[in-house]
């Protein structure tokens, strides 16, 4: 991807705005670039943008009402998980 042709809307007033990033242009175009091709994935993915973000919701150590844990990880390609603590009453 030549990140000059990467379209960046407004860029011109945001140069206008601020001089000094006209020598970042080509970083910043290949920025812009890498993230909508991020924003397309989890789209695409993983249900948008908000389903995505709402991941803690799932993962991570949930605390019942009968005081049990449950603990979920998201770890593709993970050959081992070790969850270490002081789990005794």
């Amino acid at each position: 991807m030549d990140p000059m042709k990467v379209e960046v809307k407004k860029i011109d007033e945001l140069f206008r705005l601020d001089g000094y990033l006209k020598p970042f242009e080509r970083e910043i175009r290949r920025r812009h670039g890498v993230l909508r091709e991020w924003i397309s994935k989890i789209d695409q993915l993983e249900g948008g943008m908000d389903t995505f973000s709402q991941g803690y919701k799932h993962y991570g150590l949930h605390f019942q009402q009968d005081n049990s844990v449950i603990a979920r990880e998201w770890a593709p390609g993970a050959q081992q998980v070790y969850l270490t603590g002081d789990f005794s009453k």
